[in-house]
């Protein structure tokens, strides 16, 4: 009897394992995610910004639309989030591309001697080449800090209200839509206007405030499962491009490394351990 006992809390465990393995999957479920193979310089990566792998949402404000499209990058034609209104970047484009864990030293994003990020070692508001958009407000650590607003992006992405997995055109997304480009605008003063509050939770003044609110809770997993795609890179000198060879950034999503389900594997076999002593104990 103990031995059937024994076979049937295998099963148990081994169907477990099953329903983790797709509850990991189903979070890249709305997209694509590359590797962290493909981090780093990316040469010829072309975008797709039009079609049935685009899922456009289109505030009023900007002449164009934000949402989901893909890229392939390295290989994957991954699902890549609009987080720039101030580029642009023309269906099936071929450019190169510098692609930075979100999860990276913060050198990597605001240092002074590398421009891998666009938009990186920006840290003022206002004047030329200020963020247009005030953050202090917001109670944020480091509000300009170029790793912070794309952090405060990949939040913001995570709350798209989705249709058939994607996001849909809704006014609620519009706004979402919105506050991440107020994130990332630094050129043209005033450039956003559409209200940014639009289906916001109950006590909170504007989507971004809700993801400042949620970004102190965000562990270092969350963001390393996000990367910036930064157009235009110069692999020659390492620089990214500006003026006419600027190219639209983006958002991606990257899976775990590897050591990431090795350490969830040793997880789920201790507390199978532990629930088979307490088992055999009774």
């Amino acid at each position: 009897m103990r031995r059937l006992s024994y076979i049937w809390m295998k099963y148990q465990f081994a169907c477990f394992l099953t329903v983790v393995a797709l509850s990991v999957t189903s979070l890249y479920a709305g997209g694509v995610p590359i590797t962290p193979a493909q981090l780093g310089y990316q040469p010829n990566v072309v975008a797709t910004v039009s079609g049935p792998n685009a899922y456009l949402i289109c505030p009023g404000d900007v002449n164009g639309c934000g949402g989901a499209f893909s890229e392939q990058i390295g290989g994957i034609h991954a699902t890549i989030w609009c987080v720039d209104s101030q580029l642009d970047v023309t269906n099936g484009k071929t450019y190169n591309a510098y692609v930075e864990s979100l999860n990276a030293p913060v050198a990597a994003f605001d240092g002074v001697s590398d421009n891998y990020v666009r938009y990186g070692g920006i840290n003022t508001l206002g004047g030329p080449g200020g963020w247009s958009y005030n953050l202090s407000g917001y109670g944020v650590v480091n509000p300009n800090l170029a790793q912070t607003r794309y952090e405060l992006a990949a939040i913001l992405i995570s709350q798209y209200i989705p249709d058939d997995s994607m996001p849909s055109n809704s006014a609620q997304n519009q706004s979402i839509q919105d506050a991440i480009w107020h994130l990332t605008e630094n050129s043209v003063i005033g450039n956003l206007g559409d209200p940014i509050n639009v289906g916001v939770p109950a006590g909170y003044s504007d989507w971004i405030a809700y993801a400042a609110s949620l970004l102190p809770t965000e562990p270092s997993s969350f963001f390393s499962q996000w990367a910036v795609v930064s157009g235009g890179y110069d692999g020659t000198t390492g620089q990214l491009l500006t003026g006419p060879g600027a190219v639209q950034t983006f958002l991606v999503q990257t899976t775990p490394e590897p050591r990431f389900y090795g350490l969830l594997l040793v997880g789920l076999l201790s507390l199978f351990g532990i629930i088979y002593r307490r088992r055999l104990a009774l």
